[in-house]
């Protein structure tokens, strides 16, 4: 396909391209090379806007190779950059909150969404009720109710108003667990994901409720939700072998 490429940018649109598609399949050694093309081709060329979006996706990479603390330095150095451009400001901050929630430093995710909801386009957008419903659980695993609660009801509305489909169900999840303490809402939520094929989502949901289910001291409920957050990796996974 390369060779029908007549310029830089479009070469390195291709790779950026490439790169989230294997992203999306869970390929992230051979999508870390693409985006890592592309990011190079980007910076020599100074379009600053996809280069940062590289970095997005790069970090992202890093930290579901388990390697957070790669991801932050990626982020925080894209951040830099942004300097001067709120939205993209805002998308990062809001992936360095999500860094941190992924290794349960519900304090300084807390931090990070709530300076990301302070940029106006981002509040007032999708992505904005996404940053509203993990700041209600960065709040909620922090053993706070009333503020939590307070973003999650912004974020169920405004998921019900953009009908995503995800959110609500995750949504539900957070209901089961820190609201209504129903796991059968839990299980409606991951029955909606596995309707909609969403197994990473299954797998974060699982292993939250797994995770809360053993604070509570019911170790058969904890291993239940975790049997089901690892068939949902192993399923995630075997997607992304298939597609080689």
């Amino acid at each position: 396909m390369l060779e029908h490429v007549n310029d830089e940018a479009e070469e390195a649109e291709f790779y950026q391209y490439t790169g989230y598609v294997y992203y999306r399949l869970n390929q992230y050694l051979i999508a870390s090379s693409y985006m890592e093309k592309a990011s190079v081709i980007y910076q020599r060329l100074q379009y600053t806007e996809p280069y940062l979006n590289c970095q997005i996706i790069l970090a992202a990479i890093y930290q579901e190779l388990h390697n957070p603390d790669k991801g932050e330095v990626l982020l925080k150095e894209a951040l830099e950059k942004a300097r001067g451009k709120g939205k993209l400001s805002a998308v990062i901050i809001r992936v360095l909150g999500l860094n941190k929630l992924s290794v349960k430093d519900y304090l300084s995710a807390e931090l990070y969404f709530k300076e990301a909801l302070t940029f106006g386009e981002h509040k007032d957008a999708l992505v904005g009720a996404k940053t509203s419903y993990n700041l209600s659980n960065a709040l909620f695993n922090q053993g706070k109710k009333d503020e939590p609660l307070r973003y999650f009801q912004i974020a169920e509305a405004e998921m019900t108003y953009y009908q995503n489909k995800e959110y609500l169900a995750r949504c539900l999840a957070t209901k089961g667990l820190h609201i209504k303490n129903d796991y059968q809402l839990v299980d409606e939520a991951i029955e909606r994901l596995t309707k909609l094929g969403l197994d990473f989502e299954i797998a974060e949901v699982a292993e939250d409720a797994s995770g809360y289910a053993e604070k509570e001291g019911n170790d058969s409920l904890a291993l239940k939700y975790m049997k089901v957050a690892h068939r949902a990796r192993l399923y995630q996974n075997a997607i992304g072998e298939d597609s080689k």
